[in-house]
């Protein structure tokens, strides 16, 4: 199967090394046709990923965090390209919430076995997809100023800081949504 692994070697606590190596365990050649690109803060995510469904890749594995599974999800949506996740972020609350173990090596071994397919609904927002959530207010503030260091640093109490932090003077806000 032809594979495309976009890996961001900055999320959470993940080794890109440790997870070259798994992937080259869990998915040999001949049968699997892996290409792997590490991405930068700088890259469009979402771009890569059309260019690799253009390109003919059958799969595209998200190796990172919640953010870049949700790039990835928005360039596959109305594709038949399916979607791996690894889950190498601070929180993974996709992979969570689907029952992918955090172990590297298990998860891995979840996308290599096609039994272990599931199908997902997506919802749109203005030009983007999502398959987890959207928040506004202390949520999405939160998500925006906790730090990539301070994420590596504490791990998901990097999270409840900002909270914490965002709390004090906190003036409610109203928001009107239409659906």
């Amino acid at each position: 199967m032809r594979t495309y692994v976009l890996l961001n070697p900055a999320a959470g606590h993940s080794d890109p090394q440790e997870i070259r190596e798994q992937i080259a365990e869990k998915m040999p050649a001949p049968q699997w046709e892996v290409a792997i690109r590490h991405t930068t803060a700088e890259d469009d995510v979402a771009q890569l990923a059309r260019e690799a469904v253009a390109e003919g890749y059958e799969l595209i594995c998200a190796a990172g965090g919640d953010g870049t599974v949700s790039h990835v999800v928005d360039a596959l949506v109305g594709t038949d390209v399916l979607l791996g996740i690894i889950p190498a972020g601070t929180t993974n609350a996709l992979a969570q919430a689907l029952g992918i173990p955090r172990e590297m090596e298990e998860a891995i071994e979840i996308i290599a076995n096609p039994a272990r397919r599931v199908k997902m609904d997506a919802m749109q927002v203005g030009e983007s997809y999502y398959v987890l959530g959207v928040g506004v207010g202390l949520s999405a503030i939160t998500m925006e100023k906790t730090s990539r260091e301070n994420k590596r640093r504490f791990g998901e109490l990097a999270y409840v800081w900002t909270v914490v932090k965002q709390l004090m003077g906190w003036q409610p806000r109203h928001y009107t949504v239409e659906i």
